[in-house]
């Protein structure tokens, strides 16, 4: 139990302190109301999921009169599924999410930026929801399989023909198949609408990409591998 400053809100919540909430973060949050002799007490429970996927669990008391409140954390960091679950997370959920992203080509997904296309395939399919830019479990290029996503960051691939971007800062594409050990077929959206793409990764010359396999609800696991 540690002490912190806070401000009293009585409806409606306050975002969670920091350091264990963070820009990119997502959260849920549950608040009761106790009153006393000591005056009304609030009661916020938050379920906070960090972009490397570790959960805390925070419960923050405090008093109206008083500017200072109780918090306990519990944290759960991220443990990374084994290959088995990956693979059975890219058989059930990977069609579906190609399938989503297919059936948007020529139109714009969302509010047309490339992050909602990849977050609405995934939740179309059922899989953990996307935080921040992290869509799952980071893999190896020579793993990806369709319905994976790549992440780009300032990315610049230059080839014969010429130079090709993606990422100002960021860019998000959903892999629909792969062309060759180093050539992937994408659904991408902005500045245009859904369309299909490819990138050659041996002509990545500079930026940061990265590719995640999105990962079924924890519930759903045991599920997962009876079915595959």
């Amino acid at each position: 139990v540690m002490t912190i400053p806070r401000s009293f809100k009585e409806r409606g919540s306050v975002p969670p302190p920091a350091p264990w909430y963070s820009t990119g973060d997502t959260y849920s949050c549950r608040i009761s109301l106790q009153k006393g002799p000591g005056g009304t007490k609030k009661i916020e429970e938050f379920t906070i999921s960090k972009t490397d996927r570790t959960r805390v669990h925070l419960t923050v008391e405090q008093i109206q009169r008083e500017s200072n409140a109780k918090l306990v954390a519990t944290v759960t960091f991220f443990k990374p599924l084994p290959e088995e679950v990956l693979n059975a997370s890219a058989t059930c959920y990977g069609p579906a999410i190609v399938a989503y992203a297919e059936s948007r080509i020529g139109s714009r997904d969302g509010n047309g930026e490339c992050w909602t296309l990849g977050a609405n395939a995934l939740k179309h399919a059922g899989t953990q929801a996307v935080i921040g830019f992290n869509f799952g479990q980071e893999i190896r290029f020579t793993e990806v399989k369709p319905g994976d996503i790549l992440q780009f960051k300032e990315c610049r691939f230059v080839s014969a023909r010429g130079t090709k971007t993606a990422g100002a800062p960021d860019h998000t594409a959903v892999v629909r198949r792969k062309l060759g050990p180093n050539v992937i077929e994408v659904l991408e959206q902005n500045p245009n609408p859904v369309s299909i793409g490819t990138y050659d990764l041996s002509q990545l010359v500079s930026g940061t990409l990265k590719a995640f396999r999105p990962l079924p609800k924890d519930e759903e696991i045991s599920n997962l591998l009876s079915r595959h």
